[in-house]
């Protein structure tokens, strides 16, 4: 069998030429053969990535929601705890008044007033009361939810997002090869040559000596 030195030259200038147009990762030909022939498996293979990328998303978006929302519950329980504590006092402390005589009632009189305003607060808006210091709170947790239904409801539409630069970059490439396909086509076609002339005895040596510019004659 031949010795065979060098690449092929269409091969050669097809990898200058990419490498011009800031493609540098393909060597062979048979890597460059193997991305034209699966690049429509390769996308396919990028969005599934990306799906997955996407479903893992809404995993720890639930699992954030759910500890939230625990922790959130766990809150208002001891926070409805200490206001029913507190306006069971207010009316013992108001009962209490109450029964007090004339002068010490009046010595209280603007303790008494507020003690009944706050009274009146627990009384017709117990809820609101609870609630207010975890607003901040309630609003993370129904924006945890938005994000959940937007990514489960817009599931593919988010995928072509994640997925958009891997496709636009393997699109450039593609255009990229279309542009040099002559070359490509060169290049199967001389390593076809090149095989058959593998073939030839031990005693031949074939090398591709490929340039685009030739040394001064010596």
């Amino acid at each position: 069998m031949a010795r065979i030195y060098r690449q092929v030259g269409a091969l050669t200038q097809l990898i200058d030429e990419l490498e011009r147009e800031g493609i540098g990762a393909f060597r062979t030909l048979d890597e460059i053969r193997l991305f034209r022939n699966n690049c429509e498996s390769s996308l396919n293979r990028i969005r599934e990535k990306c799906r997955e990328i996407l479903r893992q998303e809404v995993v720890d978006l639930e699992l954030k929601h759910r500890q939230l929302f625990l922790k959130l519950d766990q809150k208002i329980r001891e926070r409805e705890a200490l206001l029913h504590n507190e306006l069971e006092e207010l009316k013992e402390s108001l009962a209490r008044n109450a029964n007090r005589n004339m002068l010490l009632r009046l010595l209280f009189f603007f303790r008494k007033k507020r003690l009944a305003k706050r009274k009146r607060i627990l009384e017709t808006s117990f809820e609101n009361e609870v609630e207010k210091p975890f607003r901040k709170g309630f609003e993370r947790i129904d924006s945890l939810r938005a994000e959940i239904e937007d990514r489960t409801s817009n599931a593919a539409q988010w995928v072509e997002r994640y997925s958009a630069n891997d496709r636009e970059e393997q699109k450039g490439i593609l255009s990229v090869f279309r542009k040099h396909k002559s070359l490509y086509y060169g290049a199967e076609g001389e390593e076809r040559v090149a095989r058959k002339l593998s073939n030839l005895p031990d005693t031949y040596t074939v090398i591709y000596d490929y340039r685009l510019e030739f040394s001064q004659p010596i």
